[in-house]
């Protein structure tokens, strides 16, 4: 009778085991103990989709054999669940075999869309670029013809990242102009919804060369910004465009967003944030040329960076302070700031590049050549794994120079091929983005 056929799980896997004359100590396999198909049993635990694909191997069916559609579909759920929460803290290869098992079930309802943009973003944390890649055009597609824009948009901005971490610029700004027109697609947007992925383009269009074209963006961003007065992403904004009006050389402009920025963020009590556009209103100071001012501005941040324990904070500032110090030929001074901030910054970060390349023109500015270079060729490597060009251009000019002070006519060839090298790769960068923006 239709009654007395088991109902559970547990009771379903007990009843096929009782069938085929096996024992409970028989089921077990890997990390399936005795103990744990007990409790199965007993629906005292719920398996996870691994252990019910081991239980249907040893009984000899297939997994969705063993369970209701019901039961199939919660499961999934939250087998999706539990992989967006590792691919949120970047556990790749957790978050890749979970979503495998989820592409291997045969009846799946999760949308295929949804499955493979997480399985394109845990193979990009696991360094599968062109899997990813590949993944990531098929979910657009797919997204094109179910006519989902939120996938679209998710899509091309992931896509887009994963083109940045690539130094694929132009690609990657593509990508993000094409995430901001699948969000227009949706219903009830607000600015507020693509204001990350503009300041994103406008910062990627700043490093590469393109300040004119990030001044558009970011006063665009501000004059949006204000109209609905948001304080904070209007501070955040003023801080990138005092950074374009310093480097298109509008020193007032500049100084004002600043600010501007510190007002905002002060109205807010955001302490953190105020104390970043203090250090941001020191670094235009500085490259305005006012070493003395900027130096003057630094030292009450510093204290209050080391008064909350904010380290990467203070490190950027002891950098800061070293660039002053550099700047007014205060060499002693300048290699005690950066001593400290090495011991707080993290290896390998744009930050540690900063300092070695700082520390290699304060040995040059002392006439210790050859260490100058060493210093020079450990920022470039750091430089080159984050396709840093212009900062890398820069350094390898200033290599030439050294070489040809010490008569080593070769290296110094070599470096103005490189720093040629580099030029030609970020004119074409540029380039191809002033045909995309």
């Amino acid at each position: 009778m239709e009654s007395s056929l088991p109902r559970t799980l547990g009771a379903k896997i007990r009843a096929l085991r009782i069938e085929r004359g096996l024992t409970q100590g028989e089921l077990t396999r890997g990390e399936i103990t005795a103990g744990l198909i007990s409790q199965i049993e007993s629906d005292r635990v719920a398996p996870s989709f691994r252990v019910i694909q081991l239980l249907a191997e040893q009984l000899g069916i297939k997994p969705q054999d063993l369970i209701s559609d019901l039961e199939s579909r919660n499961l999934q759920l939250q087998i999706m669940k539990e992989a967006r929460e590792f691919l949120q803290k970047k556990k790749g290869e957790i978050a890749l075999a979970l979503l495998q098992q989820l592409e291997q079930t045969s009846n799946r309802y999760i949308k295929s869309s949804e499955l493979y943009l997480e399985l394109a973003y845990a193979k990009q944390l696991v360094h599968h670029y062109d899997e990813a890649i590949d993944l990531y055009a098929d979910v657009e597609v797919e997204a094109v013809i179910q006519k989902d824009p939120h996938i679209g948009a998710l899509c091309m901005t992931r896509q887009g990242d994963l083109y940045v971490e690539l130094g694929r610029l132009p690609l990657a700004l593509y990508c993000y102009k094409k995430a901001i027109y699948y969000l227009s697609e949706q219903q009830h947007i607000t600015y507020l919804s693509i204001y990350d992925l503009r300041k994103t383009m406008c910062i990627i269009l700043y490093r590469s060369g393109h300040a004119e074209k990030a001044l558009y963006y970011a006063q665009d961003s501000y004059q949006q910004l204000q109209s609905i007065d948001d304080k904070e992403h209007l501070a955040e904004t003023c801080n990138m465009l005092s950074v374009i009006y310093a480097d298109l050389g509008l020193s007032e402009k500049a100084l004002h967003m600043s600010t501007l920025a510190i007002t905002y963020y002060q109205s807010l009590d955001l302490e953190v944030q105020s104390l970043d556009a203090k250090l941001n209103y020191a670094m235009i100071l500085r490259e305005l040329g006012k070493f003395e001012d900027s130096l003057y501005a630094i030292i009450p941040v510093l204290s209050e960076f080391y008064e909350l324990g904010i380290n990467d904070g203070l490190s950027q500032a002891w950098i800061e302070r070293a660039t002053c110090e550099f700047s007014l030929l205060q060499f002693e001074d300048a290699s005690r700031s950066l001593e400290r901030a090495e011991v707080l910054l993290e290896k390998g970060t744009l930050q540690h590049a900063q300092c070695l390349r700082l520390k290699g023109q304060i040995a040059y500015a002392q006439g210790s050549h050859h260490e100058a270079i060493t210093m020079y060729r450990e920022s470039l490597h750091i430089l080159s794994e984050h396709h840093i060009h212009m900062t890398s251009i820069q350094i390898h000019k200033e290599l030439e120079t050294i070489y040809q002070k010490l008569g080593d006519t070769r290296m110094a060839i070599i470096s103005r091929e490189h720093a040629l090298a580099l030029t030609a790769i970020s004119e074409q960068t540029r380039l191809a983005m002033s045909v995309i923006v």
